[in-house]
Parts: C-alpha cells; sequence; structure tokens
C-alpha cells in the first residue's frame, strides 16, 4: 500500500490502516517495565509540545499543550473551549497623492486579513473580512494571541499589530485603522531611469513578522504605502514575479505625524529571456514541471540577492522566462506522483546575455525500493508506515505499509532521503533514520522508547478519538497516536 503523506488527516489515515495489518489498535496499550528497560532510547526527555486534533463533531479547535523535563506519564492534557469572537474593521480610504491633511473618507468598511497566532503551539485563525469588513474568529480560550489586521481594500491604510494577549479579557470588537504616516519616494535603478517590469513596495514588521498588503509602484517609479509609528522595513519585489526586479529589504524607521520619503536606488537591471526545454528519463517533454531559480548573484545589484522567482513548463515542456543578469541556483521538479517521481536536479546557470538557451534538461528515473522493516526484537514486522521524504527540494514524502512479511516495495527520487518509520502499535517509537540516496539505506529497524502517556479532556470530560502529536521543542515529531474511547493515550517516543 502507497500513499502520499500528508499532515493530520493522511497520518490518522495511515495510522488505522497500519492498525488493521497489525491487528491492533492505534492506542495500544504499553509494558511500561519493559519499556524503561530498554538501553536503546537515545536519552532523556526534555520539554515535550503535545499537538491534539479533536474530532470535526467535538466542536473543539486544535491546541497545543506543553511538557516539563521529566513531565512524560499520567499527563492531564486539558483542552480549552471553543469561543468567538467577532468583530469588524472600519478605515480611512486614502487618496495616496493628495495633501495629507485630506485623507480621504473616513469610517469605510475595510477588507483585510484577520491572523491570530500564538507564540508556541498550533492554536491560531486565519480568514478574510467580508465587504462589510466583519469577521468571526474561532479559537481555543484562554490562550495568548497576537491579532494581526491587513489591510487589502483599500491597501494603503496601515496593517495593524494587537499586542499579544488573553482575547477573552482585552477584545474590542471595532478595530479602526488610522489612516497613519505616509512613506512615500521613488525607486530608481542608477542611471536615474524607473526599473523595468512592475514593482511593489511592501512594509515588514521584524518584531512581529507582520508584512502588510503589496502596493504597486507606478510607471515613473514612484510609491506610497502608510505605516503606524516605528522601525519597519520596506519590501520592494516584483509584482508579477518577472524576476526583472530583485528582492530588496531597506530599514525605516517612521516617527508619529511625520510624513517620510525613502528613495531607492535599485542598481541596474539588465533584463535577459532565458528558455528551455525538459524531458523525464523516456525522453518524453515534461509538462507542469516547476522551476525554481533563486538568485546568487545580480549584476549591478548592490544588495544582497537571495530569492526566488519561479515558471513552469507547457505541455511541450517549454520554458520561458525573464531573469536579470546575473549568477541563479536553479531546481527542476517535477510535478508530484504518487507512484516514485521522476528525480529532481539542482544546476547553476549564469545569464550573461539578453537571450540565453539552457541545454535540454533531462530528470534521471527514480530508484526502486524493495527493504524489509524490522521490529526491535530484529523480526519483520508487518503494518510499519515507512515515510521517504527528499530533502530540499520540495520536501516531498513517498509512503508505503510494510506486508505481512514486513517488506515495503516503491519507487523515491534520487538524493538525500530522511526515513521515518512509525510502528503499528505501542510496542516501538517512531524512529528517524537518513540516506545519501535510496540505493543506500540503512537497516529499517525501529528502536525502543520511553512511554509518554496520559489523558485528553475538556472540562473534565474526555475527548475521545483525537489525533495525538508529541513533538520536541524544534518541533520534530516524536510520536503520534489516537485517543481512545475513554480520552486516553499512549506512545513511545525518542527523544
Amino acid at each position: 500500500m502507497i500513499q502520499r503523506h500528508t499532515p493530520q488527516s493522511a497520518l490518522l489515515a495511515a495510522i488505522t490502516a497500519a492498525s488493521v495489518l497489525s491487528g491492533c489498535g492505534a492506542s495500544a496499550s504499553l509494558d511500561k517495565a519493559e519499556a524503561g528497560a530498554a538501553s536503546d532510547t537515545g536519552g532523556a526527555l526534555r520539554q515535550l509540545r503535545i499537538d491534539v486534533y479533536p474530532g470535526g463533531s467535538s466542536g473543539l479547535e486544535p491546541q497545543s499543550w506543553f511538557a516539563g523535563p521529566g513531565e512524560a506519564e499520567a499527563l492531564e492534557v486539558a483542552l480549552a473551549r471553543t469561543t468567538v469572537y467577532p468583530g469588524f474593521v472600519r478605515g480611512f480610504r486614502v487618496n495616496p497623492y493628495a495633501d495629507i491633511g485630506v485623507p480621504g473618507d473616513e469610517d469605510v468598511p475595510v477588507q483585510a486579513l484577520v491572523e491570530a497566532t500564538v507564540t508556541d503551539g498550533i492554536s491560531g485563525a486565519r480568514l478574510a473580512t467580508d465587504a462589510e469588513g466583519s469577521f468571526s474568529l474561532s479559537l481555543p480560550e484562554g490562550l495568548r494571541y497576537q491579532v494581526a489586521i491587513i489591510p487589502e481594500d483599500p491597501s494603503r491604510l496601515p496593517f495593524l499589530v494587537l499586542p499579544t494577549a488573553d482575547l477573552s479579557r482585552s477584545w474590542v470588537n471595532e478595530i479602526n485603522l488610522d489612516y497613519g504616516v505616509p512613506v512615500y519616494g521613488r525607486l530608481l535603478q542608477a542611471d536615474g531611469s524607473p526599473p523595468p517590469g512592475s514593482a511593489t513596495v511592501a512594509l515588514f514588521d521584524p518584531i512581529s513578522g507582520v508584512m502588510g498588503a503589496a502596493v504597486p509602484v507606478d510607471p515613473d517609479g514612484y510609491y506610497q504605502v502608510r505605516a503606524n509609528p516605528g522601525e519597519v522595513s520596506l519590501i520592494i519585489d516584483d509584482d508579477d514575479g518577472t524576476g526583472i526586479i530583485p528582492r530588496l529589504e531597506v530599514d525605516v524607521t517612521v516617527e508619529p505625524s511625520v510624513p517620510l520619503r525613502r528613495d531607492v536606488t535599485i542598481g541596474t537591471v539588465t533584463a535577459a529571456r532565458v528558455r528551455g526545454q525538459v524531458f523525464d528519463q523516456a525522453g518524453r517533454a515534461l509538462a507542469d514541471a516547476e522551476l525554481l531559480f533563486r538568485a546568487l548573484e545580480l549584476d549591478g545589484v548592490p544588495y544582497r540577492t537571495d530569492f526566488v522567482r519561479s515558471t513552469e513548463t507547457d505541455g511541450g515542456g517549454v520554458f520561458n522566462r525573464d531573469l536579470a543578469f546575473g549568477t541563479w541556483e536553479v531546481e527542476v521538479i517535477p510535478p508530484y506522483e504518487s507512484a516514485g517521481n521522476a528525480s529532481p536536479q539542482r544546476f547553476t546557470l549564469e545569464v550573461d546575455r539578453g537571450d540565453v538557451v539552457v541545454p535540454d534538461v533531462t530528470l534521471e528515473p527514480p530508484t526502486a525500493i524493495d527493504a524489509t522493516v524490522y521490529g526491535v526484537d530484529g523480526e519483520p514486522l508487518p503494518g510499519v508506515i515507512v515515510t521517504f521524504t527528499e530533502v530540499g527540494y520540495k520536501a516531498w514524502s513517498w509512503t508505503a505499509i510494510s506486508d505481512t512479511a514486513g517488506r515495503i516495495a516503491l519507487d523515491v527520487p534520487r538524493g538525500p532521503l530522511q526515513i521515518t518509520l512509525s510502528p503499528p502499535n505501542g510496542d516501538a517509537a517512531i524512529t528517524t533514520l537518513s540516506a545519501d540516496g535510496a540505493g543506500d539505506l540503512p537497516r529499517l529497524s525501529l528502536r525502543s522508547g520511553q512511554p509518554v502517556d496520559g489523558a485528553v479532556t475538556v472540562d473534565d470530560e474526555p475527548v475521545p478519538y483525537a489525533l495525538v502529536e508529541v513533538r520536541d521543542t524544534t518541533g520534530a515529531l516524536l510520536g503520534t497516536t489516537l485517543t481512545d474511547g475513554g480520552g486516553a493515550f499512549e506512545v513511545l517516543v525518542r527523544p
């Protein structure tokens, strides 16, 4: 059985399928004495993050719970009920080039993106207001959220970041966006001419990580955005993604009530047309392959140039792309195939003339894997979910479940891989391995782990059949299981 690995829903299906093959429940009981005696546990458990995804009929939102060092057993994972926070966004419709004393129409509905996030964990929401500026956030209550309002229409209003707080104590339904302080200027090349193509300017707050809507630059290079006072960055980018204009980040300080002019010279950008054709391993033209062009160094641009442009091949495998003169790293990524992709390819490209023809790109075939998966006792083990994830590129994954003889067979792309073995029951821990390529696999053997167990409740009532993921402080997945009918869960993990 082979399937593509995706978060939550596919993992839940894989856990269920593996349980059927092995004849065990996904929340099998652990022999803690045996688990504690295992010597190969990978070290001591430190802080753990327990991510819980309740069932859709529970009315509960996904949320995280934290266990301190040494706290791994008999955990009481108490979830919060969901609270709805309704609101609406109003603001000014600004005339960007008029006298700043005539800001425009007052109290108009604002179509905006509203985001609520927590510093740690999976809780949060992201939605757009309707045409009247109204929205409703459904969030676990009692947590501390940062709320960002990013206006899209009118787009020149400043975005607003509400400080992290418990919304149940501080929520205000009406959010009114001021028209802010104008930040304006002109984008110019070194010779004083406007940049080629179409450009945008957006504001970015490096503290909160929030970026405002991109505002077009006019054909003469003039731009204007509006900001709240503080330290922000101007993000200059290419509106239609042609790659002619380099992505730049310029720090500015916005003072209260003082319009800020900031002209930016982007250097000299020379455009080139880059074209070529991509073929699969059988020599057939490959449609819908994605090409990512990462700028390493651009000629005539005195800024750091680490950014990416992209395009796709057409039905004949042909791609055409406008790029600036300079050095680019190119990644050619075939469309995803669940049965095993052609292998992606990476190379460096020098763009130094107006028309660059890339030699035909032929992707290598995938590598066939036929291997046996072993349990902790060294015997072939059925029902193990084996996931091969490519390192780099799109980090796509291919998954198989070992059969009754413990064997798997599937095709995966060439190149470095991360291999994850997920046990069918509670007798072993999720085990992560690595390989330089599918032709150089390590022994696919599960390892012992340390028990993590407890119960998931809400208002002292059990939460049955919820997906539980145990992660470390980096977010790496250590174990996954389902709560049983009484809300209990048990899993072995390796630190």
